[in-house]
């Protein structure tokens, strides 16, 4: 669609989606993104593994997390998105 145009910006990450002009989507744009790397295994005796009911997920790498923020500006009500 030649109304739409996407802008990423390279440092600090940011994407962004502009339909005719307007902006409809905006991610990181206040700076949130953040990726927690794998860690160094802890010392002896202790352990990363969690269990969950019957499964226990060892966790080889540690805990990691991924983290963003998405705006929707001029939206006034955005379904299916976890807070």
């Amino acid at each position: 669609n030649p109304d739409v145009t996407v802008v990423v910006t390279h440092a600090p990450l940011a994407i962004s989606v502009r339909v005719g002009g307007v902006e409809t989507m905006a991610f990181n744009s206040r700076g949130l993104f953040n990726f927690e790397v794998a860690q160094a295994a802890p010392s002896d005796g202790e352990s990363w593994a969690e269990t969950f009911n019957s499964h226990t997920d060892s966790r080889p790498h540690g805990p990691t997390a991924l983290a963003f923020d998405v705006l929707f500006p001029g939206a006034q009500h955005v379904y299916g998105i976890p807070e």
